[in-house]
């Protein structure tokens, strides 16, 4: 009589079961992507060569729309140097 209701109830744990080994399947893949961005953003770094402070200065820069994108010119990091595209163009210019 309650034949239907056990085989119900172990379906249900078995699922259950799958269900936490995909969690953490996914859990693993997720630290395991995270692992290769920061990898990826330290050897882009690297690449640079800039030290801690330059490094902090450029991306405080991007943050605020104010990266100057110019061939051929090393980056002036400066906090008092108004470096915009603007600015960059005149410079060019002359």
């Amino acid at each position: 009589m309650y034949e239907r209701l056990d085989k119900l109830r172990t379906e249900l744990e078995k699922a259950k079961e799958r269900r936490d080994i995909a969690n953490k399947r996914v859990r693993e893949l997720e630290n395991k992507l995270r692992e290769a961005e920061n990898t990826q953003i330290l050897d882009e770094v690297k690449k640079l060569q800039m030290t801690p402070e330059e490094l902090a200065k450029f991306l405080k820069l991007a943050k605020e729309g104010k990266i100057p994108f110019s061939t051929g010119s090393k980056l002036n990091l400066d906090e008092n140097t108004n470096n915009t595209e603007e600015n960059l163009d005149e410079k060019n210019t002359d």
